[in-house]
């Protein structure tokens, strides 16, 4: 299971060239707590955002908590995993996660 703790909004360097102040852009910064039972987190892009990562992909949980960067415009969809066998199962539905532009 999921559970989104906090979510704030905060300047991160992303040395975006269109980015306001010298390369920093308002961010939204998600702090997201990870079952016991999670082995794997699967994090979806469903923006029209350009990212270093787009589309979908998996990372393995390394610890009870994951900080989710989002930026304007940006949407995800996250969600848990785990292993049954070779299998990989859903566990719970999916969270949204969104960050408006201004």
């Amino acid at each position: 299971m999921l559970y989104s703790s906090t979510a704030a909004v905060t300047l991160i360097y992303t040395g975006r060239n269109d980015a306001e102040e010298e390369g920093y852009e308002s961010t939204r910064a998600v702090t997201v707590l990870v079952g016991s039972k999670v082995d794997l987190i699967e994090i979806e892009d469903l923006s029209q955002v350009i990212t270093a990562r787009s589309g979908r992909f998996t990372t393995d949980v390394k610890s009870p908590l994951m900080l989710l960067v989002l930026r304007p415009g940006q949407k995800l969809r996250v969600s848990a995993l785990r292993h049954e066998g070779s299998s990989l199962v859903k566990i719970g539905s999916a969270m949204k996660l969104f960050f408006a532009e201004r």
